[in-house]
């Protein structure tokens, strides 16, 4: 995306969550400018903005650690215009 107009615009952001019987559900709502993840049913929350550049677009989900879960199922919803 866009971020060369300031040096610490660009990031990458980590948040502890708890696996709950070995499984973790993300809720990840992305729009025009924003990018707001949920985990654990609300029990951790990250809000970002995001400056897309034009064209294709990719997201990378990760997870580490001795306990980090493999990825079960997506499912992708369009959202409808707030207007």
């Amino acid at each position: 995306g866009l971020t060369e107009f300031h040096p610490r615009f660009p990031g990458r952001y980590a948040a502890p969550v708890s696996l709950a019987g070995g499984r973790l559900d993300l809720r990840l709502l992305l729009d025009a400018s924003s990018l707001e993840v949920f985990a654990g049913e609300g029990s951790t929350v990250l809000t970002c903005l995001v400056f897309a550049a034009a064209g294709p677009r990719r997201m990378v989900l990760s997870a580490t650690g001795p306990e980090a879960p493999a990825v079960d199922g997506i499912r992708i919803h369009r959202m409808g215009s707030a207007r």
